[in-house]
């Protein structure tokens, strides 16, 4: 899919690319982070908070998931935890996967998230995993 498509497919993603962006940006300034997994961990949690801040119904940041299709409490075992689930219109979900350091987002990591997304809503036609990095044009 090209840039243009997922953006149409799922409208709020320039919105989470620049929280994700302020995210980074506050981290880094406060630098209280003693190496990258941490320093993605305080990404991820401030994340969280910007998001939440919004108060958008249409995005859920740290959306936890149960591998066999519903929706799980934090810290169950078994789970997926979604960066920012965007409800998109037209039955349409965004999981908004953000990634700091080197490791990509894997082909099989994508399609077990897109599973349980699906498992948990089947009325879902269509599901877009993006990777997000901060400081990518969205």
């Amino acid at each position: 899919m090209t840039r243009d498509v997922v953006n149409e497919a799922c409208p709020l993603r320039p919105v989470v690319q620049d929280r994700t962006d302020l995210a980074a940006d506050t981290i880094k300034m406060l630098g209280n982070y003693w190496n990258p997994s941490e320093y993605g961990t305080r990404v991820h949690k401030e994340l969280e908070h910007l998001i939440e801040r919004l108060n958008d119904d249409r995005l859920v940041p740290e959306y936890s998931l149960l591998k066999s299709g519903s929706e799980a409490v934090y810290g169950t075992l078994d789970r997926f935890r979604l960066d920012v689930l965007e409800r998109a219109p037209v039955f349409t979900a965004c999981i908004h996967e953000v990634k700091t350091g080197n490791s990509p987002l894997t082909a099989a990591r994508s399609s077990e998230l897109a599973f349980a997304v699906y498992k948990t809503f089947p009325g879902t036609k269509c599901i877009v995993v993006i990777e997000m990095r901060p400081y990518e044009q969205p």
